[in-house]
């Protein structure tokens, strides 16, 4: 036996050897057989082989001979052929793979293939693709319309792909196989959902894999034969489809652990549904999804909600209806709000009951006319607006299991009421009383009737520890007799002059951060010989100024955001007439100014007038002198608007700080300096620039500060 061993292993090494030499070129097919014959002789002279052995010796030697005639003929007729034979024939590539030459000459193995098309809306037909790649569109709000699968390279492999869709206004088609149309062509029908099985023998060696996009929901996950993949019921346009072949024992199937499909008895945690004015009832969303819309100013009208089957428990819920206010509690799909009323929900509250909430907290946001997105709330709590008249448009609920880490934050507002609204407290110092008591939002501050005027005033939002309570700021400043109006104070600073004897005529305020967000800040003025005046709001001027009135006392009060005002809003601010100043403020009150002030240059006296008011009634609150374009490079005369502006530029050698666009090239800018900070020219009062207006850095700076963007400026000659 051991020699019969030896021989087998003496054969195999010559073979090898000789083939190898065949490969290389060293030698020819007379000495594959000299070799061959050698072998031979060994093997008669073996008197222990036996006849079974000498038989698989002649089917090597046969082999080998076999090799030598392709090596022959690669050699001889089609040396390229060589190198192909030495893939599957040469023991030198066999030894270093490791294989016999049985397993070398086995065929490579043909792997079925998925292939599929879609045809989408306003594109039609796409090129098919295959295996797990995607086709149809995602983000591009196009329905996938019809669809054709079919199996390619099933290397005779009996069976088929069959498939179905749900597709809208019909239903259910009847299944369809191998390329043939599901869905529809030319009818504008959206496909919704999907099934997709194998048939026949490929059915019992892999598993087939899909998963679709679709409007409002996004990706679902993978489903798997036959399962449905998408929505029914819900109105969803399927936009997008993946599908996978897998052997049924492959490791790298997904793993499925989100949903597949919604359908009525699967659609999610808690599944909710808006009659929106204008629109109607739209589809059921879910699980956090966006029912009502965004952007169109239509406001939501009622509501359904429901837990899914799966969930158990009761969701309750109530709205806040314009007209009507809290409507009671209802649960389970039972319509909170009216419909064909043509009224508004304003605000909601939803919790989950029997049991529920100690496993579950339901949480939900609002989209509020003018206001966009609130803040997360839950269970029960508030959200939307009371007392604002302003129409939810849109509503979003999900389900979070308690201490869940995924739940959003709750804090900021989620709910826009007047309970939220900050108290104001505010303080005047008046003529020979010094500082009053501290009054709060609705009383007044001053006094009335004995002609003493406010001197100073500072004004403060009160602290709360009511995370609802709007936060945010408020600032203010007084029109101060021989000075004029004074820069902006804030929060608790004093505005006007202490110990001067300088009266206050006029006041502006307004509110800052949530505050200003949420709520307008309405002030009113008493000024001597006039009394009380109109309301003015969020900034305006209150008072008088050209009179020489005291103003002696102010009240303020804050409404929610867009609401009606305390009072009368007319004649808030008096102003002496036209006759009482100069000629550049009658050429001023000519124009109209789209913010509160208005600058005119008259190239004439190279004079600059800020102005303070609207038309009819500006205010000259100060004049500069200015160096306007020079002979040869005027600056350009029209009417034009503020825009731009910037820190500083250079000039050649020159730097120009505090620089305000109007037209064009042509700025405020200050006169100019050195590169190192050190001035280099500053003249005013004449015509020398290059075109734009130059002033003292101070008043450039203050043009910066001040001078709302789309301010008129005039300038004429």
């Amino acid at each position: 036996m051991k020699k019969k061993l030896l021989a087998k292993k003496v054969v195999a090494v010559i073979l090898m050897m000789s083939l190898l030499m065949v490969s290389t070129g060293t030698v020819f097919a007379e000495d594959v057989a000299e070799k061959t014959t050698e072998v031979e002789e060994m093997q008669n002279n073996d008197a222990v082989i036996e006849e079974d052995s000498e038989q698989n010796n002649d089917a090597i030697e046969n082999e080998s001979n076999s090799n030598k005639v392709e090596v022959n003929e690669g050699t001889a007729e089609n040396p390229s052929a060589k190198e192909e034979k030495r893939e599957f024939s040469t023991e030198e590539e066999q030894e270093v793979q490791g294989n016999s030459i049985d397993e070398i000459s086995e065929e490579p193995k043909i792997v079925p293939v998925i292939q599929y098309e879609a045809h989408v809306q306003n594109i039609g037909w796409q090129n098919a693709v295959e295996d797990g790649t995607m086709a149809g569109t995602v983000g591009k709000a196009l329905a996938m319309e019809g669809l054709r699968i079919e199996l390619k390279q099933l290397d005779g492999i009996q069976g088929s792909v069959e498939y179905e869709t749900h597709v809208q206004d019909i239903g259910w088609q009847n299944a369809v196989s191998n390329g043939e149309l599901a869905g529809t062509v030319g009818k504008a029908k959206a496909i919704e959902a999907i099934k997709i099985r194998l048939t026949g023998e490929i059915a019992d060696q892999y598993d087939i894999y899909y998963r679709v996009h679709s409007d409002t929901y996004g990706w679902f996950d993978w489903a798997k034969n036959g399962e449905v993949a998408g929505s029914v019921g819900f109105a969803y346009a399927m936009q997008a489809i993946e599908i996978r072949l897998y052997e049924k024992n492959s490791e790298e199937k997904p793993i499925v652990s989100g949903k597949t499909y919604l359908t009525a008895n699967n659609m999610g945690d808690v599944i909710y549904q808006a009659h929106v004015k204008n629109v109607g009832w739209q589809s059921k969303v879910v699980d956090g999804k966006t029912a009502g819309t965004t952007g169109r100013a239509l406001g939501i009208e009622g509501i359904t909600l429901r837990l899914g089957e799966h969930m158990g428990g009761t969701i309750v819920y109530k709205a806040h209806v314009s007209g009507i206010g809290w409507q009671n509690e209802v649960t389970n799909g039972t319509l909170a709000g009216t419909t064909g009323q043509n009224r508004s929900m304003e605000a909601i509250c939803v919790r989950v009951a029997d049991g529920l909430e100690e496993k579950y907290d339901v949480y939900y946001r609002t989209h509020v006319s003018g206001f966009g997105w609130l803040n997360w709330t839950k269970n029960g709590e508030i959200s939307g607006s009371v007392g604002y008249a302003t129409p939810i448009e849109a509503i979003q609920v999900k389900l979070y299991e308690k201490d869940s880490s995924e739940a959003p934050e709750t804090t900021g507002v989620s709910c826009l009421s007047r309970e939220n609204i900050a108290e104001i407290e505010y303080q005047a110092h008046v003529s020979d009383i010094g500082w009053q008591n501290a009054k709060v939002t609705g009383e007044i501050a001053g006094t009335t009737g004995q002609n003493k005027s406010i001197e100073a005033i500072a004004m403060s939002i009160k602290k709360s520890e009511n995370a609802q309570i709007y936060s945010g700021g408020i600032s203010y400043k007084l029109h101060v007799s021989d000075i004029g109006w004074q820069d902006w104070c804030k929060d608790g600073s004093i505005a006007g002059a202490v110990g001067q004897g300088k009266r206050a005529e006029a006041i502006q305020i307004k509110l800052t951060g949530e505050m200003e967000k949420y709520c307008d800040i309405y002030y009113r003025a008493h000024v001597s010989n006039f009394g009380w005046l109109g309301w003015a709001k969020n900034g305006e001027s209150a008072g008088s100024s050209g009179y020489a009135y005291n103003l002696e006392a102010v009240q303020i009060k804050v409404v929610p955001k867009n609401t009606s005002a305390p009072g009368s809003t007319s004649n808030s601010f008096k102003k002496a007439p036209p006759s009482t100043v100069s000629a550049m403020a009658m050429r001023a009150n000519l124009y109209t100014s789209s913010t509160s002030y208005l600058i005119l240059v008259n190239r004439s006296t190279h004079k600059v007038g800020i102005f303070q008011g609207w038309r009819g009634n500006w205010n000259n609150i100060v004049t500069w002198d200015c160096a306007d374009g020079a002979v040869g490079t005027p600056t350009v005369e029209g009417t034009f608007r503020v825009g731009s502006r910037g820190y500083y530029f250079d000039s050649g050698a020159s730097r120009c700080f505090w620089w305000t666009q109007f037209y064009g090239n042509y700025l405020f800018h200050s006169v100019l300096y050195n590169k190192n900070g050190t001035l280099r020219d500053g003249r005013v009062g004449m015509a020398l620039s290059h075109g734009c207006v130059r002033l003292q850095i101070g008043n450039a700076k203050w043009i910066y500060d001040n001078i709302p963007s789309g301010t008129t400026v005039v300038v004429y000659h």
